[in-house]
């Protein structure tokens, strides 16, 4: 039914067009005649004043259909489709488009719609094809971007019916996938996006109510909108090139740091398991020795090696404390963080800021990503308030909301000047609160700085726990 409108609307459109054209040959012959014979008092013949009159409107027919093509489509579809309004509009689009989407929708909906088209569907070359963008591409909406077709494309650089394209390909045996695409009955005209010498899509274009009527302004139209198009789609390739590449080395980073972590884990296990006991299990025996040797100074020296080895066992202890949090696995953040509080304090003594801490109750029941991100990110700026910051207080706050958890770290120190851009620590090879940011963003959480120079630092932090089962530390 809708076919069988289009049809009709294509057939009235075009009837119109030509009744048109000879309402104006006629009033043309009609006014002459009047005016030579009535005015001028001239006396020709009717067949020899009308073929006079057909020779001199060959000159303008082209130009006068033109007209009136551009009259009814203002008629037919309610805006007259001119060269300088459409392509202006377009092109300005195009020239400010960095996005694949936005592409898409300048292409197959505006320009369309500019035009009066039916519809238009793109082409994108990926890396070795050129794919339809629409939903999942089908193996018949892709060709390879070196196959003949791809080829003809290319050379061409301007708009092709489909019986040029088949004058072109004459004789070449094409792939399965490009005799399917060339079958495709709704399309006109395919507008070849070529930049760079490369082809960097196509742009399949539907005629208007079903048939191919564009006309030489419409060709015009299209060719410079396709120039245009082809550098965008070619820079929106570059963008999207550049962005795999950020996240290729932001995932590659984020694998560094697990597996960081996941040998922290086990180096601690090890220590904890193997070493630590082996060298407990040697005091016990250096305490036996002395109890049952006669020589003092034997004893004596047994006494030293002994508290040497516990010496030993406490610094691995310290140490294991610092490659992972002792309790996180088994007992939770807050009672981690607690007992990291208690560790700087016991570390430290009177020497250092006082750490004023209010913990909300985290369990286990915390995923793993956000309480290893949170107890690090807690840890670090402990220790730049004590390292660095010069204060007398530090408070650390922990609070658990109904959809992630809040920290807050503040201190009343020197502070600082907070850079533009925090890459300016790592030139400075002060990683711990690049570090911190860094961890914060790949759990899908948030941070905020507020310091300056005598005003402190205030470090707060806000991980949701929605998007931890997404996210590995």
């Amino acid at each position: 039914m809708r076919g069988q409108f289009a049809w009709a609307a294509s057939l009235l459109k075009r009837v119109t067009i030509l009744v048109m054209l000879a309402l104006l040959v006629l009033g043309a012959y009609t006014t002459t005649y009047t005016i030579l014979t009535e005015r001028v008092q001239l006396d020709i013949a009717p067949a020899l004043l009308g073929a006079a009159i057909s020779v001199v409107l060959s000159l303008f027919v082209p130009v006068l259909r033109e007209q009136i093509v551009y009259f009814t489509n203002w008629v037919w579809y309610g805006a007259a489709i001119g060269y300088q309004p459409v392509v202006t509009r377009i092109t300005t689009a195009l020239a400010s488009t960095l996005d694949q989407t936005t592409l898409h929708r300048i292409l197959t909906t505006d320009l369309p719609t500019a035009l009066a088209l039916d519809r238009s569907v793109l082409l994108l070359r990926t890396d070795d094809t050129l794919a339809l963008l629409e939903h999942v591409p089908a193996r018949s909406n892709a060709i390879p971007i070196d196959g003949p077709l791809s080829a003809v494309l290319a050379s061409a650089g301007t708009p092709l019916s489909i019986n040029e394209i088949r004058r072109h390909i004459a004789g070449v045996s094409l792939l399965p996938e490009e005799a399917a695409l060339l079958e495709r009955a709704d399309v006109a005209r395919w507008l070849p996006l070529v930049a760079h010498g490369e082809l960097q899509g196509v742009l399949l274009i539907s005629g208007r109510d079903g048939e191919d009527d564009l006309t030489p302004s419409d060709m015009h139209i299209l060719a410079t909108v396709g120039r245009q198009a082809a550098i965008a789609t070619h820079n929106v390739r570059l963008v999207e090139s550049v962005a795999r590449g950020r996240q290729e080395l932001a995932y590659a980073h984020r694998e560094a740091l697990e597996g960081r972590e996941r040998e922290q884990r086990r180096l601690a296990h090890e220590l904890h398991d193997d070493s630590i006991q082996s060298l407990l299990a040697l005091s016990y025996r250096l305490a036996a020795m002395r109890t049952t040797t006669t020589d003092a100074a034997l004893g004596e020296s047994l006494v030293t090696v002994r508290r040497e080895t516990l010496g030993v066992v406490q610094g691995l202890r310290h140490m294991i404390g610092q490659l992972r949090p002792p309790g996180l696995d088994d007992l939770g953040l807050t009672a981690a963080l607690e007992g990291e509080v208690g560790r700087l304090q016991r570390l430290h003594g009177t020497q250092k800021p006082r750490v004023v801490s209010d913990f909300d109750q985290v369990g286990p029941h915390c995923p793993e990503a956000v309480a290893t991100c949170v107890f690090r990110a807690v840890q670090e700026g402990l220790r730049n308030a004590i390292k660095h910051a010069g204060a007398t207080t530090v408070w650390v706050v922990l609070r658990a909301e109904a959809d992630g958890i809040l920290v807050s770290i503040c201190d009343n120190g020197a502070g600082f000047q907070l850079p533009a851009r925090l890459s300016t620590f790592a030139q400075a090879e002060h990683f711990g609160l690049l570090g911190i940011t860094e961890r914060v963003a790949w759990t899908g959480g948030t941070w905020e700085i507020e310091t300056a120079p005598g005003r402190g630092t205030t470090l707060t932090i806000q991980v949701p726990i929605g998007t931890a089962n997404e996210v590995r530390l």
